[in-house]
């Protein structure tokens, strides 16, 4: 069923039923006053007996008798005959003054009834064989908690009246209502749905940058921030897709550019060895040789190629234990010390943490120090260099700092340099630097680590790699 469909069945309903309950609520309040005329209560009767009696004038010895027994049963009574008391209860001025009812000071009143928590007053004034008769009667007890009736002869009709005219005002009122609730609700539902029409428009002929803007705080709104969020994560989705596309693309190109080098030089020092260029046997050594290191250079890369692809489809498995990096770096740094030193770099360690703990894999984190440690190396100035670590503690992390004092790199190329097969243009063929993918592996474990990493940097000026890992969840709660 349509949207349309059910407003204008709602707004049908919202006549009738007003309506329907309307005529069952005349129909009992015509149904009650109509026993009330017929069956009025005790005290109406009472009342009404006692005017009677009054009124005659041979009956005035049982009318003070049938006052007294109102009296005995709590009353408290005050009827007048024309302008003289017949009866007159004690304490009656007293009864009246706490009721707080000035009946009196009303003009033309045939019968009334005060009726609440303090008790009730009964007050009734008529001819009776050409005298007035005017009655006043008092008593703890309520006649008919929270409801007075008034001259229910002449009320009966102009309470029908009243009901009839208020029964037209609510069918107006309400159809007026009726047509204000339709014009808003119609707008508060179509708008939105023509907002989602327009979006879903867009996406289907491609646009990903149509906003799906409705601010109103309903559930159309929640339902369209729901959609604009759906078109915002499909766009970084798509986007991603395409960097991804672009990476593939990237990493082929590197590939061919990188194996190719090492191919050529490995075919020319072959072909110079099946040619006779190489006639000696130290000639030969050397081709051989030559071979020998530029296919370990190759098989590197290939091993560093596989590493990055399994580490980009989640290959590899991550197993982590908390792992203090003060004592970690000290024995790494005492076991690689010597290595670099015949590579012409002295290592430095230096921290003023006495305890720095993180969740680590230990065997995939030193693949990415030692990536940072290698490619400090192979770009390091002419003569001895110097690489430091140092590790500083922050609110919710450490940072540990790698800084070489090598050839460094630009300023505009410092954002490019965890990016796969980088090595920037001018050094592009330098392919016995490495394969171009040691700092590109160094960001993927970081970041299965829950880290990051970054560089700063100036041409000559060094190189420093940070990586931030989160503490371990002890020490935060420490």
């Amino acid at each position: 069923m349509s949207i349309k469909k059910k407003l204008t069945i709602s707004n049908i309903a919202m006549i009738l039923i007003p309506v329907v309950f309307f005529l069952v609520i005349f129909q009992i309040s015509t149904t009650i006053l109509n026993t009330y005329k017929q069956n009025p209560p005790n005290e109406i009767r009472n009342a009404n007996a006692l005017m009677d009696m009054a009124g005659a004038g041979d009956k005035i010895d049982a009318t003070i008798k049938f006052c007294s027994k109102l009296e005995s049963q709590g009353a408290y009574i005050k009827l007048m005959k024309d302008d003289q008391v017949v009866y007159l209860s004690k304490d009656f001025d007293v009864q009246k003054q706490a009721k707080g009812n000035d009946v009196e000071k009303l003009n033309n009143v045939k019968q009334l009834i005060f009726s609440n928590e303090k008790g009730s007053e009964i007050y009734s004034r008529g001819l009776r064989e050409n005298h007035l008769i005017t009655l006043d009667i008092l008593s703890d007890k309520p006649v008919a908690p929270e409801m007075t009736r008034k001259d229910f002869e002449e009320e009966a009709e102009l309470f029908r009246t009243l009901l009839i005219g208020l029964f037209l005002l609510t069918v107006v009122i309400i159809a007026i209502t009726n047509g204000m609730l339709t014009t808003f609700i119609s707008r508060s539902i179509l708008t939105p749905l023509g907002i989602l029409h327009e979006g879903t428009n867009q996406i289907k002929q491609g646009n990903l940058d149509h906003q799906v803007v409705y601010d109103k705080q309903d559930e159309f709104g929640m339902v369209c921030a729901d959609f604009e969020e759906m078109r915002r994560r499909l766009k970084e989705s798509v986007l991603e897709q395409q960097r991804y596309e672009e990476s593939r693309k990237e990493l082929i190109a590197g590939i061919s550019h990188d194996l190719g080098t090492p191919l050529t030089t490995i075919k020319g020092y072959v072909s110079g060895i099946l040619d006779g260029v190489a006639n000696t046997p130290e000639k030969t050594e050397m081709y051989l040789r030559t071979i020998n290191s530029t296919a370990d250079s190759m098989r590197r890369m290939v091993d560093n190629l596989f590493l990055f692809s399994k580490l980009d489809i989640n290959s590899i498995p991550f197993y982590f234990d908390q792992v203090n990096l003060i004592d970690y770096f000290k024995s790494y740094c005492q076991e690689i010390k010597n290595d670099l030193h015949k590579r012409e770099m002295d290592l430095i360690f230096t921290t003023e943490c006495r305890q720095a703990l993180v969740m680590l894999d230990v065997m995939q984190f030193e693949r990415a120090v030692f990536n940072i440690l290698d490619n400090s190396v192979k770009y390091k100035k002419a003569g001895q260099g110097t690489i430091t670590i140092s590790i500083k503690e922050q609110e919710e992390c450490f940072w540990i700092s790698f800084q070489d004092d090598g050839r460094g790199v630009a300023q505009e190329d410092v954002g490019k340099i965890f990016d796969i097969f980088y090595r920037t243009d001018r050094v592009r063929g330098e392919t016995d630097k490495g394969s171009g993918l040691g700092l590109a592996i160094v960001h993927q474990i970081v970041s299965f680590h829950k880290g990051k990493v970054w560089a700063k940097s100036e041409l000559g000026k060094g190189l420093q790699i940070v990586i931030s890992l989160p503490k371990a969840e002890g020490l935060k709660a420490v």
